[in-house]
């Protein structure tokens, strides 16, 4: 795992690469691969496949193609919760093992809080899971501080990482502190609001006064606060990547 740029120390035990590849999906199967193969060549190691994208095959076929070292790859799989009992996320997962031809998930999270009066018992196949030994850790994503402390009320294992997105428009801080009090990771799979904000005024001027792009200005917001931070497939940050060489020096570890 040491082409990653930082590893962070999660509290069941485990590390996590601070670098990850979000979820993502793209028109075919070739584009997938390729920016699969961009993310490893670049040095990525951390790579999250969500269910709903469908694209969990290609995407560890992909990693195949790169390595056949599988401790070298961290996967992170986000299972779908909607309409799903305790056995129908155990089966789903011993699924995508036998799919995506692996024998252990590193981290397993419930995507999206869209089936809160089932989280309990779904968060309870999670637990389940790493008992087993099929996850290595487990989380959640999104879930507000009501139903996240209500969960921590409830669980046997606590989660170790938690999903959410954030940015200088939309910072979260009240969830990230409460996780950072809990001693749960923060992924943060949107780190550069979509593109959207590039032109804002006092961003620009920060990015200039620190002679870099605002992309990579708001990648470092999020790397520099110890989140784990999310490469997604946006044009913007993969020119911020290739035109630093790699992940290691456009997050400054040389």
């Amino acid at each position: 795992m040491s082409s990653s740029p930082t590893m962070l120390p999660m509290s069941d035990g485990n590390d996590i690469p601070q670098i990850f590849g979000s979820a993502f999906r793209l028109g075919s199967t070739e584009e997938t691969k390729a920016h699969v193969h961009a993310l490893y060549n670049a040095g990525v190691r951390h790579f999250e496949i969500s269910e709903l994208h469908g694209n969990g095959h290609t995407v560890t076929e992909a990693l195949r193609e790169c390595t056949d070292i599988r401790s070298d790859i961290y996967i992170t799989l986000k299972v779908w919760p909607k309409s799903r009992n305790p056995t129908d996320v155990i089966e789903t997962v011993s699924y995508f093992l036998k799919s995506f031809q692996i024998n252990y998930i590193d981290v397993l999270m419930m995507h999206a809080p869209i089936d809160v009066e089932n989280k309990i018992e779904q968060y309870k196949a999670l637990e389940e899971l790493k008992d087993n030994g099929i996850a290595k850790s487990i989380g959640i994503v999104n879930l507000n501080a009501v139903l996240l402390q209500d969960l921590l009320k409830n669980c046997r294992i606590q989660p170790a990482v938690y999903e959410c997105e954030s940015h200088p428009f939309y910072q979260n801080d009240d969830m990230i502190e409460f996780c950072n009090d809990s001693s749960i990771i923060v992924f943060n799979n949107e780190p550069i609001a979509k593109g959207m904000r590039n032109d804002h005024n006092e961003l620009q001027i920060l990015a200039a006064n620190e002679n870099m792009s605002v992309v990579r200005l708001l990648l470092l917001y999020t790397y520099t606060r110890g989140l784990c931070v999310g490469i997604s497939t946006n044009p913007l940050v993969m020119n911020e990547i290739h035109g630093n060489n790699s992940v290691h020096k456009c997050f400054g570890d040389n």
